[in-house]
């Protein structure tokens, strides 16, 4: 997918097309900048806008 095509309203798996590795990555990246705690493999197909609006104000 071309970064440009990705909007807030791009889901993770259904549009992005992240793969149980890439999802698994994309966590542990999360985790370890410390930017947040999320559950990327509850049922919910997270949102770009989604993971946005949790970042911490810098």
């Amino acid at each position: 997918m071309d970064p440009g095509a990705v909007q807030h309203e791009t889901r993770l798996r259904a549009d992005l097309g992240l793969d149980s590795t890439e999802t698994a990555q994309l966590e542990i990246e999360l985790r370890e900048r410390s930017v947040f705690n999320v559950d990327l493999w509850d049922s919910h197909d997270y949102t770009v806008a989604e993971l946005a609006d949790s970042l911490p104000d810098h």
